[in-house]
């Protein structure tokens, strides 16, 4: 277990290699200039699954929160505030208002919660062996010892062989907190059933297989071993935390046309803000094939030394603040969507940078 470290106030970081995963703070610097700012910071932002909470320099009386796509406020006389009711994956954008020495400032902030960490690597291999029924079959030849015509079961027989054909699942265990984590569960759905495993609670044609520990990362599907194919059958693993889930890839599911790949243009790379970059895009078409986006940076203009910063579930999410990056020090960025079945394709990349 130690080499799954969990960090309050942190952000999911991953290295192109998906299995080598980090955490970083996702918190900026304090900005330059207190009086002139309200020095708006969210400090926990992707390390919660339900809340996350903002800070700031506190003014003469109640600061007034809107969420800038709801529409909600709050407020409050403090100097913080935590959003307590918050669903894994989900970004709000909050516009914090207050008076200060009677002057009103306005900022705004971006906050979101970390999805559930699905179970990684996850596969399937066929292990072909070829097996008798172990009963007399019209097909096979038989010892007729009373000339009747008849197999008897007394009489020796051919149990012919035929190939068996066991499934095999894999996968690696969550980096979710086995305090949080509640259990795995298996879906199974024939090839021209294999839509149905996207919505696997509702579905008619699917098979549950069963559920497991944290502990658990393997299962051997025998139960369809008289199917030939290796992809005749589709599995889909979820990993549920508490009461939310996540769902693996579909592995080796690719009967369907990859998502758009996203282009970012240079004026959707901030380059002219304190304490953060921001990366914004056009979504794609809504897709049932959608998985996630995810936002990664690179100090150079390639992919040699990029890392994952960021993973968006929510396909309508068009923007992120990168408030991890070093002031005055150049960054490119590519957004990549993948779909279900973990095919990433990447935009291209495009600079910016946070003022000095």
């Amino acid at each position: 277990m130690s080499s799954r470290i969990f960090i309050l106030c942190s952000l999911i970081f991953y290295s192109c290699t998906e299995d080598s995963t980090q955490l970083i703070f996702n918190l900026p610097p304090d900005l330059p200039s207190p009086l002139y700012t309200i020095n708006l910071r969210n400090y926990d932002s992707g390390a919660h699954l339900t809340l996350a909470s903002l800070n700031w320099n506190g003014g003469d009386g109640a600061a007034t929160l809107t969420d800038l796509k709801s529409g909600q406020s709050n407020s409050t006389t403090e100097s913080y505030y935590e959003y307590t009711d918050m669903y894994p994956g989900e970004f709000r954008d909050i516009q914090v208002n207050l008076t200060r020495d009677g002057i009103e400032y306005t900022d705004t902030v971006q906050i979101f919660t970390r999805p559930v960490f699905a179970a990684n690597n996850f596969t399937m291999e066929i292990e072909v062996v070829k097996e008798g029924n172990g009963i007399w079959d019209e097909y096979e030849f038989f010892t007729d010892l009373d000339s009747n015509g008849v197999w008897n079961d007394n009489e020796p027989f051919t149990d012919i062989k035929i190939n068996k054909y066991k499934r095999m699942i894999y996968w690696t265990p969550t980096y979710e907190p086995k305090e949080n984590f509640t259990k795995y569960s298996l879906y199974r759905a024939e090839k021209n059933e294999v839509n149905e495993l996207l919505n696997p609670q509702s579905c008619t044609n699917c098979v549950k297989l069963g559920d497991f520990d944290l502990t658990d990362s393997t299962f051997i599907d025998s139960a369809v071993q008289e199917t030939s194919g290796d992809f005749s059958y589709y599995y889909l693993l979820e990993t549920w935390a508490e009461t939310y889930k996540r769902s693996s890839y579909i592995y080796n599911y690719t009967d369907f046309s990859k998502l758009s790949k996203i282009s970012i243009f240079s004026s959707y790379v901030t380059t002219n803000r304190e304490g953060y970059i921001k990366v914004s895009w056009t979504p794609g078409s809504p897709s049932q094939y959608f998985y996630q986006y995810e936002i990664w940076r690179s100090p150079e203009e390639d992919h040699t030394r990029a890392f994952r910063i960021a993973v968006i579930p929510e396909q309508t999410i068009d923007h992120f603040m990168d408030r991890n990056a070093e002031s005055g020090t150049t960054f490119y960025y590519p957004v990549a969507v993948v779909d279900i079945n973990g095919r990433r394709q990447f935009s291209n990349y495009v600079s910016g940078w946070s003022l000095p």
